[in-house]
């Protein structure tokens, strides 16, 4: 395809296939809305050679959308099994910019991390054809929006803008210009912008080589002065000028210039001032169209300097023109209902706790004002790396200081701040935080005229409901008294939030941990380290022994440091020296800090791992929950005494409260998914655990725990899933042998994880021979294939006699390798072995005596012993509640049942089973 294969509408001259608008006379041509169809659409041929190109990774099912530069497709991701949309530019365009220029620069586009940002998942050049490929956006295009409804509302036009400039703010200073925002090129999502196509732009611009095709970069309507004059020293003051023509063709329903032509365009707004918004809609606020008008400034310097400044000065004018709209009407602000959950959670408290227990829960509420959810979120920290302990710092603050307003229910610090970098919209966030509002903030750095360096707060309330804006801020200080900054902070967000302070609550928002700013930053950078190393442990020790050592009074610092020489103690060792300081530590916490809650629980740890007494455990949660009922950690430590006394019920209540604060902690949903499957509750129990495979810090035992959850419901599909998902943030090499290795469940896996585990060698197993070879010939049994079997089985035999000797009577080395003598041909001896270790069983623990059972009947189908195997299963079944009639239907051993009529009662009845 040549350049010279379209003609101009409008004057018959030669053009490239992608021009935007004629070079010869102007008039647009095919790529934007509002002008023709495109006289050349993508072809046949043309998907033919894209879905070959990519069918390696991508299944192209169709064309979405084509534009001057590019095609969209739907597409299938073949290895993350989800629908993405594959934009590839047109092949002329391809060529003219080559792979390596284009690739750098979708390259920097895709390491942009920010919620109203389109992130870009891939990118590549194959066969000449140049890609990139991005999510499905379930939504709508702005350029739809506007033609569906004209003119926008003005608050949602200002939200569409802001967030968009927030964008910019975030490209700019790294260094990246949009260069063609437009309509276009912004997506709108469950209400929220999304700003797609960056740096494809800057990718496309090079104009010695882009003259001869015609294409022009940028799109008439939104090319600020400098752009469409051809200057090439752009700065982000040029997106600033196409975002406010944006803005006010939502509001105006038309951009600020029109014409023809394109060249008529460009000759406007170069030479003429954009008519005032006022004129257009008399109930656009002044504010707000002077705030356009200055984006819209001709000359660069007249414009917002930065997309912040806009931010703010659009922020400024909404809250102008909501003011001079209150004096002109009166109105009644509603705030958002209570959501049902949260007297669903009242009413468990009542029912089980009684009147008597409320009152240990905060007392008489029933006729206090509804209380209000806040989520504050890890704030952005604009300076070094060196910088971010500072930002976590004031956000844990002000997030402790909040907890202490009794009518505000503050998300805890493990469930807020999973959002760190997110790009998730706060609305999304809200929901699954189950929050009302959202809290959010950016730090930033500056050096003052003394040389001192100084710092800003901008911290912004977004309701969880709409994602509008309902409180913004900025606050300034220094890192001589960081502690005003955080009160005034804590103190501005109550109060924006509807919450009228009692005397204590405020005298508390205003209480400064310690006055010593040098021994705080010692213990924030203590907090700031989360590894759970030895080393690590001896780290953040030695910072917080440094913190009281400046400053004896500071009582959040002595109890950390009681806790710190509790990890010591209970994970490394038993090291008296760290039980001592602990102890000191803990006495001088509670000495000057008897009445918060966070030093109880400093107690109960030191109780149950260290003094090892659980009465003196059982004080310190009750007190604890005595001065902080919706403490997290305090109902968490609670719950588990409770499931100790075997009170399950009290336990999952004080889980429920716990999820109330801590909605995503791994400890509450964890414990809730143990809970819920010994009870036998198996919907909440897969429910609970889905969420706990979506978050990276579970345990793996935990992970696999659920996954064993879905077979035993018979859902193989819902368990590779989670296989499928835990494989997006785990690297395979982590995951098939832990999960080949212990249970036995190869089977879960896709072809290119078989392959894989095949490829393993015993490094991957720790180096254990064994274990290497077992899980290796069980995985090639349960798919078929005996000659491989026999091979790794025959493999782990010899080191396999020597742990069995060097324990004699461990019933599970010794049926393991009787399961791998009767896959090598070794009938007599596996049986031999197999009767040894079954006599070993008596009197160990069931958990071991189940799973020992189970590997002889996986040695007696293979041996051929169905009747003993089926006895064995029957007994099997009663022991163990995950043996159901869903895991013999999943589980591969027991294929060579499936026309024995004995198994047939057992999948279609089931025996046995335990009832709670």
């Amino acid at each position: 395809m040549t350049a010279d294969l379209r003609s101009c509408p409008h004057c018959h001259k030669p053009i490239a296939v992608d021009a935007h608008f004629c070079a010869n006379c102007g008039t647009p041509t095919p790529t934007e809305p509002g002008v023709p169809a495109r006289t050349m659409p993508t072809g046949a041929f043309e998907v033919s050679r894209v879905r070959t190109a990519l069918s390696r990774s991508y299944q192209i099912e169709r064309v979405l959308g084509e534009g001057g530069m590019a095609t969209v497709y739907l597409a299938e991701d073949l290895k993350h099994h989800r629908k993405v949309a594959v934009k590839v530019m047109r092949p002329e365009l391809a060529a003219t910019l080559g792979a390596e220029r284009f690739l750098r620069e979708v390259e920097i586009a895709a390491r942009m991390n920010h919620q109203n940002i389109l992130p870009v998942f891939d990118s590549g050049a194959i066969d000449g054809i140049l890609y990139y490929v991005m999510p499905v956006v379930e939504g709508e295009s702005l350029p739809a929006r506007i033609a569906r409804e004209k003119q926008l509302p003005v608050g949602e036009a200002l939200q569409i803008t802001r967030e968009v400039a927030e964008a910019l703010a975030y490209a700019h200073k790294r260094g990246i210009i949009h260069r063609d925002i437009k309509p276009a090129n912004i997506l709108i999502h469950e209400g929220h912008a999304l700003v797609s196509d960056f740096g494809i732009a800057r990718a496309t611009e090079n104009a010695s080589a882009l003259t001869g095709t015609g294409l022009a970069i940028g799109t008439p309507a939104y090319m600020s002065p400098e752009q469409a004059s051809g200057d090439s020293n752009l700065d982000g003051r040029t997106d600033i000028y196409a975002l406010g023509c944006v803005l006010y063709e939502m509001l105006a329903g038309e951009p600020p210039f029109t014409g023809p032509t394109a060249q008529a365009i460009i000759t406007r707004s170069i030479t003429e001032e954009p008519r005032p918004l006022t004129r257009t809609r008399a109930a656009i606020p002044a504010a707000v169209d002077s705030a356009v008008l200055t984006a819209l400034a001709k000359a660069p310097a007249d414009r917002y300097a930065t997309a912040g400044a806009m931010v703010d000065a659009l922020i400024a004018a909404e809250v102008e023109g909501r003011s001079s709209a209150a004096q002109a009407t009166s109105s009644i602000a509603h705030r958002p209902a209570t959501p049902w959950w949260k007297f669903a959670v009242a009413a468990v408290v009542v029912l089980v706790l009684g009147v008597g227990g409320m009152k240990a829960f905060g007392g008489g509420r029933a006729t206090a004002p509804a209380s209000t959810s806040v989520a504050i979120l890890p704030f952005v920290s604009q300076g070094s790396d060196a910088d971010v302990y500072f930002a976590d710092g004031i956000v844990d603050e002000v997030r402790n200081r909040l907890a202490r307003v009794d009518r505000l229910v503050v998300i805890a610090s493990s469930s807020a701040d999973q959002y760190r970098g997110t790009t998730k919209p706060a609305v999304d966030i809200a929901r699954e935080l189950r929050v009302d509002q959202v809290l959010m903030g950016t730090v930033r750095w500056a050096t003052g005229p003394d040389g001192a360096k100084r710092f800003s707060v901008t911290a912004e309330l977004v309701n969880g409901t709409t994602g509008q804006v309902s409180w913004r801020d900025t606050f300034t200080g220094d890192l001589t008294d960081p502690f005003t900054v955080q009160a005034r902070v804590a103190t501005r967000v109550a109060s924006a939030l509807g919450t009228a302070l009692a005397p204590a609550e405020a005298n508390a928002l205003a209480a400064a941990p310690t006055t010593n700013a040098e021994a705080y930053a010692l213990y924030l950078k203590g907090m700031a380290i989360v590894r759970g190393t030895a080393a690590s442990y001896q780290q953040k020790a030695a910072l917080y022994e440094q913190a009281v050592a400046l400053d004896s009074t500071f009582a959040q610092a002595w109890s950390v440091l009681a806790r710190v020489n509790i990890s010591r103690y209970g994970s490394f060792g038993h090291d008296p020296l760290a039980a001592r300081r602990a102890k000191q530590a803990l006495d001088r916490a509670l000495q000057l800090a008897p009445d918060v809650a966070s030093t109880y629980v400093t107690a109960f740890s030191y109780s149950m791992v260290v003094a090892k007494d659980s009465v003196a455990a059982r004080h310190a949660v009750a007190r604890a929950l005595e001065l902080e009922p919706r403490g997290a950690e305090s109902l968490v430590m609670a719950s588990d005494l409770d499931k100790v006394a075997g009170d399950t019920s009290a336990a999952l209540t004080k889980l429920a409260l716990a999820r109330q604060v801590d909605p995503r902690s791994s400890d509450v949903l964890s414990r809730l998914f143990n809970i819920y499957s010994q009870r036998g509750q198996t919907d909440e129990a897969i429910a609970v655990g889905d969420e706990l495979v979506g978050q990276e810090l579970t345990p793996m035992s935990t992970l696999q725990s659920v996954i064993q959850l879905h077979i035993a419901s018979n859902d193989l599909p819902g368990a590779k899933a989670a296989v499928r998902q835990l494989l997006e943030r785990m690297a395979p090499t982590e995951l098939v042998p832990y999960f080949a290795g212990y249970g036995e469940m190869a089977y879960l896996f896709d072809e290119s994880e078989r392959a894989l585990l095949f490829r393993l060698t015993p490094a991957a197993f720790g180096g254990d021979v064994v274990w290497w070879g077992q899980s290796l010939a069980i995985a090639a049994m349960q798919q078929g294939d005996t000659a491989r079997a026999r091979a790794y089985a025959d493999s782990s035999l010899t080191a396999g006699a020597a742990q069995v000797d060097s324990a004699p009577h461990d019933p599970q080395l010794r049926m393991l390798n009787a399961v791998m003598l009767g896959y090598a041909g070794r009938t007599a001896e596996a049986r031999r072995e197999a009767s040894r270790a079954m006599a070993d069983t008596t009197g160990i623990s069931r958990d071991i005596a189940s799973y020992v059972l189970q590997q002889q009947i996986r040695l007696q189908l293979r041996l051929g012993e169905t009747e003993a195997a089926l006895d064995n299963l029957e007994s099997l079944m009663r022991e163990r509640k995950e043996i159901t009639p869903g895991y013999l239907r999943i589980e591969p051993m027991f294929r060579v049942l499936d026309r024995n009529p004995r198994f047939q009662r057992l999948l279609n009845q089931g025996i046995g089973r335990p009832v709670d």
